[in-house]
C-alpha cells in the first residue's frame, strides 16, 4: 500500500495534527514537513499530535539521524511545544523512541502514547475536544 501523510492546523487550539498512513519513508516525512511549514497557519510553537498508528514506517536508524539533522538545521520547524506521538506497533515505538532520544537538542518535548485520550491529556487539551479531533483524524483517512 502506498503511504501518505496529511495534516491539519487548528489555530484555535494551538495544535497541529499529522496523520500517517501506509508505507512511509524518510523522504516522505521530510517532504511533508517542508510543505507543512510553508502553510500560512503553521506555527512552530503549536503543540503537535502525530498519529502513526495506521502507518508502516520504512525507516532506518540512519534515517532518524537524517530527520533530526533536518529539524535541527531548519529554524521554521523548531519551537517550544509538546509533541504527542501515537503508536501501536513495535516498529513505530522503536522509531519514535530513537527519534525522542536523538532530538534532545530540539526545544520540543516529545512523548509517545498509545491512545489519543492520553495524548490530549498530556497536551492539556480539554476532553470536550476529543470528538472533534477524532473526527479530523477520521477525515484524513480518506
Amino acid at each position: 500500500m502506498d503511504g501518505y501523510i496529511k495534516y491539519k492546523i487548528l489555530p484555535e487550539l494551538n495544535l497541529i495534527i499529522e496523520y500517517y498512513c501506509g508505507k512511509v519513508n524518510i523522504d516522505d516525512i521530510i517532504n511533508h514537513k517542508k510543505s507543512e511549514i510553508e502553510d500560512i497557519e503553521y506555527n512552530p510553537n503549536y503543540n503537535f499530535i502525530g498519529d502513526l498508528r495506521d502507518s508502516e514506517l520504512d525507516v532506518t536508524q540512519e534515517d532518524v539521524f537524517v530527520y533530526v539533522s533536518f529539524l535541527e538545521t531548519n529554524n521554521k520547524v523548531s519551537g517550544q511545544r509538546k509533541s504527542a506521538i501515537l503508536t501501536n506497533t513495535p516498529n513505530q515505538v522503536a522509531f519514535t523512541s530513537l527519534f525522542k532520544h536523538k532530538s534532545k537538542k530540539l526545544p520540543a518535548n516529545n512523548q509517545i502514547f498509545s491512545t489519543l485520550e492520553a495524548a490530549m491529556e498530556w497536551l492539556n487539551l480539554s476532553k470536550n475536544h476529543l470528538t472533534h479531533i477524532m473526527g479530523i483524524i477520521e477525515n484524513m483517512k480518506n
